[in-house]
C-alpha cells in the first residue's frame, strides 16, 4: 500500500514543472501560477500519504487540511489581490517544509524492524529537505526577495534541484 500515492506525488511534481515552463506561454498566466504551485505542494502531500499508507498507518488529515487551507487562502490572496512573487515563494516553500517534516516524523515514529535502516536514511533525507525548504522560505522572505521564478540564482537553482531529487530518493 502507498506506492500508488508515491506515483501520484511524482506525477504531480512533473505536471507542476510543465506548468512552470508554460506559465509565460499560456494566456491565463494566473491559472498556471496557481496550478503549478498547488501541484508543487501536492507532490509532497501525496508522498506523505503514500509513506503513511506504506507503513500501514493513516495520514493526519487534520494537519494536511489545515496546511492546504492556509496555503490556498494565502496563495490566492498573493496572486489575485496583491501580486507578490516573494510571498508566494515563501508560502510554497514553507508549506513544502511542513509536509516534509510531517513525512519525516511519520516515517521515524512508525518504522518497522524490517525497514529500520532505510527508514532512518529516508527520515534523514526528509529532514534535510524540510530544513532546506524552511531555510529557503526564510531567505526569500528576508534576505533575497524573488523577482522572477526563473532567476538564475544559486538559491533558485538549488530549490528546483531539491524538489527534483526528493522525488527520486
Amino acid at each position: 500500500q502507498g506506492i500508488g500515492w508515491w506515483v501520484l506525488g511524482f506525477t504531480s511534481m512533473a505536471v507542476a514543472y510543465l506548468f512552470l515552463f508554460l506559465r509565460d506561454l499560456v494566456p491565463i498566466r494566473l491559472i498556471t501560477v496557481i496550478a503549478a504551485n498547488a501541484l508543487i505542494l501536492g507532490g509532497p502531500i501525496f508522498t506523505y500519504i503514500g509513506v503513511m499508507r506504506f507503513l500501514e498507518r493513516h495520514e493526519n488529515r487534520g494537519i494536511i487540511v489545515s496546511i492546504l487551507a492556509v496555503f490556498t487562502a494565502a496563495f490566492l490572496y498573493y496572486t489575485y489581490v496583491e501580486d507578490n512573487i516573494t510571498l508566494r515563494t515563501g508560502i510554497v516553500y514553507g508549506a513544502v517544509a511542513l509536509v516534509s517534516f510531517l513525512t519525516a516524523q511519520g516515517l521515524f515514529l512508525n518504522r518497522s524492524p524490517a525497514i529500520t535502516t532505510s527508514a532512518y536514511l529516508n527520515t534523514a533525507l526528509f529532514l534535510l529537505n524540510a530544513c532546506f525548504f524552511a531555510f529557503r522560505a526564510l531567505v526569500a522572505l528576508t534576505v533575497d526577495p524573488v523577482s522572477s521564478l526563473f532567476s538564475p540564482t544559486m538559491m533558485q537553482s538549488t530549490s528546483f534541484l531539491f524538489l527534483f531529487v526528493e522525488g527520486i530518493l
